[in-house]
């Protein structure tokens, strides 16, 4: 008998080639993950995510470890599944760190928020920590892109974005 992982652990632990640096977007990627009781998940779109982002944001799962383990384990996930490419080549359209995003989760009012590190962020002004399920689902989806997440509480969602204003650096 196997041993099952949490279903928040499952969906964000898929099995995706390594990461690939690369000067540009390549066509939409698709991975398919599998839940611990085997049924399908929705496809994951693919994700970029920039050079720098990569390794401040590999650096802060690994601290978080201990103190926020699911969610550490879900942005390693994605960190691992990205494309990253080089900080000059991120296109305009990809939330990053200290992108403004308008986005919509289920079929909800359109949010609009900057996705943070955790030491800047306060909900009630729209900063949205990277170390959150809704954080973690926008990195590196482009304008127009939807995934599937599990809410803390245990809910699926599906966040889409609608638009992406890059940080000024």
């Amino acid at each position: 008998r196997r041993d099952r992982e949490s279903p928040l652990r499952s969906i964000w632990n898929c099995e995706t080639p390594a990461r690939r640096r690369q000067p540009v977007l390549s066509v939409e990627r698709k991975a398919r993950c599998i839940l611990s009781d085997h049924l399908t998940t929705d496809f994951l779109p693919e994700i970029v995510v920039s050079d720098l982002d990569y390794d401040h944001l590999t650096r802060l799962a690994a601290a978080a470890q201990y103190r926020l383990p699911e969610i550490a384990t879900q942005l390693s996930s994605e960190l691992e599944r990205a494309v990253v490419v080089a900080e000059a080549a991120m296109p305009d359209d990809v939330v990053r760190l200290g992108s403004a995003i308008t986005f919509r989760t289920n079929d909800g009012p359109p949010r609009e928020g900057v996705l943070v590190l955790p030491v800047d962020a306060n909900i009630s002004k729209g900063l949205v920590s990277i170390l959150t399920p809704v954080g973690t689902a926008l990195l590196g989806l482009r304008q127009g892109q939807s995934i599937s997440f599990m809410a803390l509480n245990g809910h699926r969602c599906r966040l889409s974005v609608l638009a992406v204003r890059s940080p000024v650096r």
